[in-house]
């Protein structure tokens, strides 16, 4: 008898499991083979093992639930091309913490664990690794969040939803995003620092992969991720990730390299004009330069993502597509959604048998105005695709990024049931398109500042049948076109680039384009450059100290064709202000320095300071300080203390960080847990400036149990006392 390839692989298999490591045998390519005998429009399952087989042992799990929340609970996955490999990551449902990856190898058809999860402890309200944010995340909800990036070799976990907030730092902020390395994955390390995992003093063994990386840099709102939605493009070697969150705010986040410092984020569109909240999944249709996503159960949502407009006026367009056979689906959000360049369209799944395909109108700006705000002539249909497929199991919460399009292989994976972990692929079906009514130019944008460049495409209505030459000009005195591009043989589309020059004032015109007797145009308006950046060293400062503050400000281009002037603004000029109220770039520089001039504080405190030219502003905030400081300045943590007896000090040191004497008014111990703890110091009732006094922290405790309390110091430099949070736990004598 002949057995199928994939019950010989599973028997082996069997022989050689390790507690979440695939089986060390070389068998052919899993998905190649699978893709190699598939008929266009047709599903097969490719998964060797199963998902649980690869669990992280209960053990070694922070909390006692299952792991399947990485797959059931609103999760995300991320497509890694380099290595053929499926990464998930998710998690939080009911009291599941586990932070640790789950790698699906597309190669074995096999599940791996990629690495063992982090312990988890408090700080206050804020839960967290207990190596803290910077070494692993907490895990929460990816939804569509999760996206591999090739050009640093990464996943990202850009958002996650825990009770509707994003990840945070110890002072409830938003934080993230999180970037995980899958060269450094191994199921028997714990991804964050050695001696993060759980219960340490039972595998001493176990070692940090210190596999994440927090950059720290989140830059929308912190409720925004409680859904979310990603995609991914390269554009000029630099990673772009666009970002819609849980208000629809659109975002793109580009990443250029390993050092967070690099990266950017702006915020380039906002929601429906009726106020639409979308959720779900999407994806970039990079060819027409659209953000599509599901918005609610019977529409979906676009964005020009080439608008270089206010982001308030670049408003999201809300679509109710005609299904053109079969019984519609009742529920677009918990579909995955990805772009598929081939039949340049969306195709969307929902984990079940049927796959769906989406198709925007062939012009989405029928009224020419440069902006692609077409809402009709959108089509959703059934591609009945041939089996056996996946079946949406019982327990199942949507689908969202675990829906993958495979560029190389020009196929999709699929991830669904939480306990099998069954990867399905799907090989879509060929299509030809209908042909263009008529020769077409699009500009990437309709308005862009004079010196920055931008790209153009021409469109043909069918395939040439030999290369042609298109004929380019433009009308602006400050805009260089080429002269001609090039069409080649079977192809319908070319490419060229617009340079420009600065300018002092707007210059309008329009860009064309010719081949035989068809035309078409563009308009076409330059503006002046404006600041790109504001950069202070140092980022904060002690209130009323010297030296000053050294701003940096950068324009978007080099200063030209005259020197720009640009005015400097503080929104809290009681904290700080700028020396001079505006400053000028000469002609050929791109950034000047100023100085900022702070007074003292009695609080932390956040200013903005704005530098604004030719009506474009930028921003940055400067942290004032004040003279009094703690160190550390959140907590004191007693580790295991016998009952009966007392610990050894741990100290908390008040600083003067101001060039006058304060008044130390009050150091006391309040809070539930205020009797197991004790403070001596040897502070004077006056600090005097650059002195400082040591606070001795005792714990005792009185059973074998837990307590907290607070330290407060009372200044006359701050308005409400300092605090440091105590913790501590009593053992057995």
């Amino acid at each position: 008898m002949k057995i199928k390839s994939m019950y010989a692989r599973a028997i082996v298999m069997a022989a050689t499991l390790l507690a979440g490591q695939s089986p060390g045998v070389v068998i052919a390519d899993a998905l190649t083979d699978a893709l190699n005998v598939m008929a266009p429009n047709s599903w097969r399952r490719i998964n060797v093992n199963e998902f649980r087989d690869v669990w992280t042992p209960v053990d070694q799990r922070p909390t006692l639930e299952s792991p399947e929340s990485n797959i059931s609970s609103w999760s995300g996955a991320a497509w890694d091309g380099t290595r053929k490999d499926i990464l998930v990551w998710g998690g939080d449902i009911g009291d599941e913490q586990g932070n640790e990856v789950y790698i699906f190898h597309a190669t074995t058809g096999l599940w791996e664990r990629g690495a063992l999860p982090s312990a988890i402890t408090r700080t206050g309200l804020i839960s967290h690794a207990v190596d803290g944010i910077y070494n692993a995340p907490l895990s929460g909800e990816s939804w569509d969040n999760v996206v591999y990036l090739p050009g640093v070799d990464r996943m990202a976990v850009i958002g996650v939803s825990r009770e509707g907030i994003t990840f945070q730092d110890l002072d409830g902020g938003p934080t993230g995003p999180y970037f995980w390395d899958p060269s450094r994955a191994s199921p028997a390390r714990v991804s964050g620092t050695t001696g993060s995992h759980v219960k340490p003093w039972s595998y001493p063994a176990v070692l940090g992969g210190q596999m994440w990386q927090n950059r720290d840099n989140f830059a929308a709102d912190a409720n925004m991720a409680a859904t979310g939605v990603t995609a991914h493009v390269r554009a000029d070697g630099k990673d772009v990730v666009y970002f819609v969150g849980r208000f629809d705010h659109l975002w793109r986040y580009t990443v250029r390299d390993l050092d967070p410092a690099n990266d950017t984020w702006e915020r380039i569109g906002t929601r429906t004009a009726n106020g639409g909240d979308g959720r779900g999944s999407g994806d970039i249709d990079p060819m027409r330069g659209v953000l599509v996503q599901t918005l609610s159960p019977q529409s979906f949502g676009f964005w020009d993502v080439n608008q270089d407009v206010d982001w308030l006026r670049n408003r999201e367009i809300e679509v109710y597509p005609t299904v053109t056979s079969g019984t519609p689906p009742s529920d677009y959000t918990n579909f995955g959604m990805q772009y598929d360049p081939a039949l340049e369209g969306f195709v969307l799944w929902d984990g079940g048998q049927n796959v769906w395909f989406l198709e925007p109108p062939v012009d989405l700006d029928p009224d020419n105005d440069g902006v692609q705000s077409e809402a009709l002539g959108w089509t959703l249909s059934p591609l009945n695709p041939a089996g056996p497929g996946p079946t949406i199991p019982a327990k199942y919460t949507g689908v969202y990024g675990k829906w993958m399009y495979l560029p190389q292989e020009r196929a999709y994976l699929g991830v669904i049931d939480s306990y099998s972990g069954d990867v399905f692929v799907y090989k879509p079906p060929l299509r030809v398109e209908a042909p263009f009514n008529s020769l077409r130019l699009r500009l990437g944008v309709s308005e862009v500042v004079g010196c920055k460049s931008l790209f153009g495409t021409v469109e043909l209505p069918e395939p040439s049948t030999s290369e042609l030459v298109v004929t380019l000009r433009d009308t602006l005195s400050s805009a260089t076109t080429p002269a001609t591009v090039s069409i080649p043989v079977g192809s319908r589309y070319t490419s060229f680039r617009v340079t420009t020059s600065a300018v002092s004032s707007r210059q309008q015109g329009t860009v064309s384009a010719s081949l035989g007797g068809a035309t078409a145009s563009q308009p076409l308006t330059l503006v002046p450059m404006g600041p790109q950046s504001l950069v202070f060293q140092p980022t904060s400062a002690v209130g009323g100290v010297l030296p000053a503050v050294t701003g940096t400000l950068k324009l978007q281009c080099r200063a030209g064709p005259d020197p720009i002037t640009v005015d400097l603004a503080s929104a809290r000029p009681e904290a700080a202000y700028p020396v001079a109220p505006s400053v000028v770039v000469p002609v050929g520089l791109q950034s000047v320095k100023f100085d900022l001039m702070t007074e003292q504080v009695f609080g932390k405190t956040s200013v903005a300071v704005s530098a604004t030219a030719s009506g474009i502003t930028a921003s940055r905030a400067l942290t004032v300080l004040p003279w009094a400081f703690v160190d550390p300045p959140t907590s004191l943590k007693f580790a295991g203390v016998v009952v009966g007896t007392r610990s050894e000090a741990r100290n908390a040191t008040l600083y003067n960080r101001g060039p006058s004497a304060f008044t130390v008014n009050d150091i006391s111990v309040s809070g539930t847990g205020a009797s197991w703890f004790a403070q001596t110091n040897d502070c004077p009732a006056s600090l005097a400036p650059g002195a400082s006094c040591t606070i001795g922290v005792t714990f005792s405790p009185l059973s074998t149990s837990s307590r907290s309390a607070k330290l407060s110091v009372a200044t006359s430099a701050t308005t409400t006392p300092l605090t440091v949070l105590l913790s501590g736990t009593g053992l057995p004598p």
